[in-house]
């Protein structure tokens, strides 16, 4: 299964291209058929390939489309993958599908989740309005770390790649623990 990654920075410092790398190496074993990672700003995002079906071929995450930015995930079990999904509902054509590897969707924004099915976990950057999106599908079979550090937030399809950034320990933190 291919594998995501990235750093939002609260304060709009330009993230660190050696903490992807970081990300990168850890989950190195989720990307055997390729890497990209982009920095536009605050924000990085990784994208690991694992080919699966034909369409992988054509994939070339993160994608950017007008101020929007994303990668995203597809698990083995996916029942319908997003090149298969309604063409209407995500503004995306026939051709499109057949040749972009499933994810040069055009974003409704946070609607977008609700329109797709199977296993899968995303994140989508807005520059126009400094918002990151990060979603799982609703049955919870991908997976999706995060870690709000100070100034920053991190996450990651891998725990390793989390832990491979500097600050982040591997002990528990039991004051946010009793939190919940």
């Amino acid at each position: 299964m291919s594998g995501i990654y990235g750093i939002f920075r609260f304060d709009g410092a330009p993230v660190d291209p050696k903490w992807l790398e970081r990300m990168k190496a850890a989950m190195g074993y989720y990307g055997p058929d390729g890497a990209r990672s982009v920095i536009e700003g605050p924000v990085g995002l990784g994208h690991l390939l694992l080919k699966v079906n034909p369409e992988d071929a054509f994939e070339q995450q993160p994608l950017r489309r007008l101020e929007i930015c994303w990668c995203a995930r597809r698990g083995w079990t996916t029942e319908m993958p997003f090149w298969t999904t309604s063409a209407f509902q995500l503004r995306c054509s026939a051709g499109e599908r057949r040749t972009s590897g499933g994810t040069s969707l055009r974003l409704l924004g946070e609607d977008l989740c609700s329109h797709l099915e199977g296993d899968w976990s995303l994140a989508a950057w807005n520059a126009g309005e400094r918002r990151l999106l990060l979603a799982l599908n609703p049955c919870g079979n991908e997976t999706l770390y995060y870690h709000a550090g100070d100034g920053f937030v991190a996450f990651a399809s891998s725990l390793k790649a989390l832990l491979a950034l500097p600050g982040i320990s591997k002990e528990p933190d039991f004051c946010a623990l009793r939190r919940c």
